[in-house]
């Protein structure tokens, strides 16, 4: 969706006098266009008032629980670290980067600065993994 049709979304969701759920992975959009934000934790469906908070639950589960990148490398991988399966985390690696300059681009008063926070863990993260 580009940024025009994600902006008419969130004015129409916002504008909607019923309820809806959302699931997206965009959290602009969220942002944007929630108010209530719900969580799966422990196998429990937790509601959440601060969004930077579930973010930061977010975080913290992945740390608890080691997603694939973050699983111990083979002496092979160590050699070239891009190889197989490696793609995505590049990829994340440059989204990320992205997201962090755009924002850090920003005026001051309008940067998410916990957001931030969070990126930069997650670039570290996949640079230790990457051997960069």
């Amino acid at each position: 969706m580009d940024l025009e049709g994600k902006e008419e979304l969130a004015d129409s969701i916002r504008e909607f006098a019923g309820g809806l759920i959302l699931v997206s992975h965009d959290r602009d959009l969220i942002e944007a266009s929630c108010n209530r934000f719900w969580l799966v934790k422990d196998g429990k469906l937790e509601e959440w008032h601060d969004i930077e908070k579930v973010y930061a639950e977010l975080t913290e589960v992945s740390v608890r629980h080691p997603t694939t990148y973050e699983a111990p490398l083979s002496a092979e991988k160590k050699e070239c670290p891009i190889a197989d399966g490696h793609d995505d985390l590049l990829e994340r690696l440059f989204e990320l980067e992205a997201l962090l300059e755009a924002d850090t681009n920003r005026k001051q008063k309008h940067q998410k600065v916990q957001r931030q926070t969070l990126w930069k863990i997650e670039i570290d993260k996949i640079k230790t993994v990457l051997s960069l």
